[in-house]
């Protein structure tokens, strides 16, 4: 048989051209979807990693219990009525807790601004830190006494034996820093059979500082 040069050349050819036709769309397709998959894998990474800044700042905010520290509560007034009528505003707190290795006790002062009288919120051994504290749990009582020079004259205190209850509750405390809360009575006892009731309650625990003593 004779070799036909030309007949073979356009063989070649059309073989040539048919798997081009196959192989091109092929390799396009699978670029096209190796750059879909590509992108998808970021699209992911970034809400991952959003989500995940998201959680730890939540969790930072929750620790950061200072930050919830109450707005300044003074002034206010403390009505008494009973064997001494009067309204006594105050407006300057103190607080000051005695740490190991003495007894831990706290105690927070409230004077009007003529310091004619002094309110006392105290807990006497052990104070431990946030914690409701009672006169059953600890030496727990309310004061209202007058100072030297006042224009009042008395002295009262809560007496469990005289049927006084007292609730002091801490909501928060750190003693480097703040303690905050707030504190009830439901009367108060002096001499000769004297006795108080005070409103409005509950009052204040609040103390943007506090001193250190022994």
């Amino acid at each position: 048989m004779m070799y036909d040069h030309s007949r073979m050349t356009a063989l070649w050819s059309a073989l040539l051209t048919a798997l081009l036709c196959v192989s091109i769309p092929f390799a396009l397709c699978s670029c096209e979807e190796t750059d879909d998959d590509t992108q998808a894998d970021d699209d992911d990474t970034g809400d991952d990693d959003s989500a995940g800044d998201d959680d730890t700042s939540d969790d930072d905010a929750g620790d950061d219990d200072a930050s919830q520290f109450p707005a300044d509560p003074t002034p206010f007034t403390l009505s008494i009525s009973g064997t001494d009528t009067a309204s006594i505003p105050f407006s300057v707190g103190s607080c000051q807790i005695y740490p190991p290795p003495s007894n831990v006790n706290f105690m927070q002062f409230w004077r009007d601004p003529s310091h004619n009288a002094v309110l006392v919120a105290e807990i006497r051994g052990p104070y431990v830190g946030a914690g409701t504290y009672d006169e059953t749990m600890s030496i727990t009582k309310v004061k209202l006494q007058t100072e030297a020079g006042s224009t009042y004259n008395f002295y009262y205190q809560t007496d469990p034996n005289m049927g006084d209850t007292t609730q002091i509750d801490i909501t928060y405390s750190d003693p480097e820093d703040v303690v905050w809360g707030e504190f009830t009575f439901s009367s108060l006892s002096g001499n000769d059979g004297a006795s108080i009731t005070g409103t409005p309650q509950p009052l204040p625990i609040w103390c943007p500082e506090v001193m250190n003593g022994n």
